[in-house]
């Protein structure tokens, strides 16, 4: 075999070991993608949960609307769903029919809920389900039943 020979072959060697590191990488990286939209999409599950829930103890009338406040006004939790602990934190504040938060005055006919979830993915990264400051919301009225 010669000079050149032994050079094509390196450089055919140096070319194979280059793609295969690189598709590795980029599966990795679709495989990184992938659980974090898994999560994600448990995450937005978890707060639906909560809605749900706060919408039938309003309909059913198990709890009045001040109960509701005090139930949800600084709570946090903690679901384990597949390995993954998803840590929520949900707020509740008297506000206006548009949902500007008010001074505490239960006289007041709305709520807003504010929902926010946190987990650690399979990467180290910290995935976020709305934020403290941007959190998931939807407002609630006293239907005064």
């Amino acid at each position: 075999m010669g000079t050149g020979q032994m050079l094509l072959v390196l450089f055919a060697i140096v070319l194979f070991s280059t793609l295969i590191v690189s598709t590795h990488s980029n599966l990795f990286n679709l495989a990184n993608i992938n659980y974090n939209a898994m999560h994600s999409m448990q995450g937005y599950r978890i707060i639906d949960k909560y809605f749900q829930e706060i919408d039938i103890k309003i309909i059913e009338q198990v709890n009045t609307f001040a109960e509701i406040q005090s139930i949800y006004s600084d709570s946090t939790n903690l679901m384990t769903i597949s390995y993954i602990d998803y840590h929520i934190n949900i707020q509740s504040n008297y506000c206006d029919s548009l949902g500007n938060i008010a001074t505490p005055d239960a006289s007041l006919k709305y709520q807003r809920v504010d929902i926010n979830i946190w987990c650690n993915s399979v990467d180290p990264d910290t995935l976020r389900i709305g934020t403290p400051t941007y959190p998931i919301s939807q407002v609630y009225a006293d239907l005064g039943f």
